[in-house]
């Protein structure tokens, strides 16, 4: 099979703030209780640093920002600097030290301050580097390959066959758990809070259970509440007791700490994404976007880009109706009752029909994957916004 690849070479540079203390390290108790510890990162290991510095007012202080570089080299040798703000410099009262540590400060006013730095100290730093001609800015606020169809069914259910393998070693060696690698592995990896509904499949144990006889089926979670997310750590600890209420007859697990290793092999090792945001919150879904490059259907409310994305019984399969309405205007019980009803016709479907299952796997590269992927974004800034 040839693949044609063609180079956009779009002149850009990246902004963003450096995150020396990251997010945190995650850990579950006995009970499921998340448990959070600091999990840090030198930028002088692997950066390197700008020679200026140029400061912003925050709360009437002048706040110095220093710069760091990193090059993020493509495919074809273009590359894209990417330039990282560090407010720790020494000149810096201590607090303001910290205002680019964390990825989630906590409070509105650590929120606002690292806006500063990023929006005012990212334009003022790319002046002060020489970059006096940039045209076009995209700012990215905080909470906002058609061939596929050709490729064999044969080949693509053995690729898929390694990939959910190396998905039961990574569960066996962090969990210590032996799941089934014949089993309809469904993923479900995202962000614990309350609106993701990350428990709404065990909403009725007794109809989960029941949905087991069809077809083995097991569930692999991972995804951190926020450390001041209470709701978002209750859901962990329901899917924990949940998960050892049915485990004998619907494997469950949890795995700590998910990062960009995990997801990698979660979302290529999974039989099926879940997604069961309340309507209409979702505000893309990109972890659904990514298991569809892996020829992996999703199973997910019609809500962000599955709205778009969904093609019933082709790309995968939708629960409930569609998100126009208020976030209530439609039932947690209600959106259960699909959910099993739909997971009932994809357990069929997994263990009686694999040709079909693959053509299906083959359909979701084909559709989702080639308009869901970052060079048709670009593209479609380039041709829409920058250089309009």
């Amino acid at each position: 099979m040839t693949i044609v690849k063609d180079v956009l070479r779009i002149p850009a540079i990246g902004v963003t703030l450096v995150h020396r203390s990251g997010y945190f390290a995650q850990s579950l108790d006995a009970e499921g209780r998340q448990l959070e510890r600091p999990e840090t990162w030198s930028p002088e290991a692997c950066l390197r640093p700008l020679p200026v510095r140029v400061e912003v007012p925050v709360e009437g202080r002048a706040v110095r920002i220093k710069a760091w570089r990193f090059d993020i080299v493509g495919g074809s040798g273009w590359v894209i600097p990417l330039v990282l703000l560090d407010t720790d410099v020494p000149e810096n009262a201590e607090a303001d030290r910290h205002l680019t540590d964390w990825l989630y400060g906590g409070d509105d006013r650590y929120r606002l301050a690292q806006e500063v730095v990023l929006g005012v100290g990212g334009v003022r730093m790319l002046r002060a580097l020489g970059h006096l001609d940039v045209q076009k800015v995209h700012l990215n606020e905080g909470h906002m390959l058609r061939q596929a169809a050709s490729i064999p069914v044969g080949d693509l259910l053995a690729a898929h066959g390694v990939a959910k393998r190396r998905l039961v070693e990574l569960v066996r060696d962090r969990t210590g758990r032996a799941l089934g690698e014949k089993a309809l592995t469904i993923g479900f990896a995202r962000r614990a809070t309350q609106y993701k509904r990350a428990d709404l499949v065990f909403s009725d144990l007794k109809r989960l259970r029941a949905l087991s006889r069809i077809g083995k089926l097991q569930l692999v979670f991972a995804g951190k509440a926020h450390p001041r997310d209470g709701a978002g750590k209750e859901i962990i600890q329901r899917i924990a007791r949940a998960g050892r209420e049915v485990g004998g007859e619907v494997p469950v697990v949890y795995i700590e700490n998910y990062d960009v290793e995990l997801a990698k092999v979660l979302v290529s090792g999974a039989d099926l994404w879940l997604n069961t945001p309340r309507r209409p919150l979702e505000a893309s879904g990109t972890s659904g976007m990514k298991a569809a490059h892996n020829g992996v259907p999703s199973l997910s409310v019609l809500d962000g880009w599955w709205i778009e994305g969904h093609v019933e019984g082709v790309t995968g399969w939708s629960i409930g109706g569609s998100a126009a309405g208020p976030p209530g205007g439609v039932s947690d019980a209600a959106d259960a009752e699909d959910l099993y009803a739909k997971l009932a016709v994809v357990l069929q479907l997994f263990h009686g029909e694999p040709e079909r299952w693959g053509a299906i796997m083959r359909m979701t590269i084909a559709l989702n994957a080639s308009f869901f992927n970052t060079h048709r974004m670009v593209q479609q800034y380039a041709s829409s916004a920058y250089m309009s």
